[in-house]
């Protein structure tokens, strides 16, 4: 009587064991499930980003490209070609740190 006491004591003790690690497991599939969506999100907004600066540098090398053409146009003075010369120096830099991940 004493012995079928203890071995039933035991097989409660090991169900609670491994009711326990059952619940740690959903925990740890609900944190990685949570985890994978953060990186989603992450990644969405990295996507945003790229964009960002991918239209960004069309609009600079749009602006850039019309002061030069009105560089061009207008007479040539040593200040307009000072101009264009921080123009294309912008334009390399942009290109530079576009570059960039």
């Amino acid at each position: 009587m004493v012995r079928r006491f203890t071995d039933y004591n035991l097989l409660r003790e090991m169900d609670q064991v491994k009711d326990q690690r059952i619940a740690n497991l959903e925990k740890e599939n609900e944190l990685l499930k949570r985890e994978n969506e953060l990186k989603d999100r992450i990644n969405a907004l990295k996507d945003m980003i790229i964009e960002a600066k991918d239209k960004a540098f069309a609009d600079m090398k749009d602006v850039a490209d019309r002061a030069l053409k009105l560089s061009e146009i207008s007479k040539k003075s040593p200040l307009s070609e000072i101009l264009e010369w921080v123009i294309r120096i912008a334009l390399f830099a942009l290109g530079v740190f576009a570059g960039k991940p």
